[in-house]
């Protein structure tokens, strides 16, 4: 296993005119467990904001004016929404602790 890894290496294409830096390959196969306790506090803070605004965006879609609805469905909407954005923030912070695990991103 190596313990610095080159981006040239994994980009054949590459016409070798950028200047790419070394980046520390920590763990190329990384289990959930260990991705998930690499998350900084970028990665929390980008799923609590994903969760919010997902939830005030189904709260304003979820209004009886809009969806024309003899019943509010504001509640609904905004648990249903905000359940989305919990998830869309889980997968884009797991696949950012991937990236920086794997050596594609920079390690804070």
């Amino acid at each position: 296993m190596r313990e610095w890894m080159n981006m040239k290496d994994w980009n054949d294409w590459s016409d070798g005119q950028t200047d790419e830096k070394l980046r520390a390959f920590v763990h190329a196969n990384a289990r959930c467990c260990t991705t998930v306790s690499n998350f900084t506090t970028t990665d929390y803070r980008d799923v609590l904001l994903m969760t919010a605004i997902s939830g005030s965006v189904g709260y304003v879609a979820g209004a009886s004016a809009i969806t024309g609805a003899k019943v509010c469905m504001r509640t609904p909407a905004a648990v249903l929404f905000g359940g989305l954005g919990l998830c869309a923030g889980g997968m884009f912070a797991t696949q950012s602790s991937s990236a920086r695990l794997m050596g594609f991103r920079a390690s804070e």
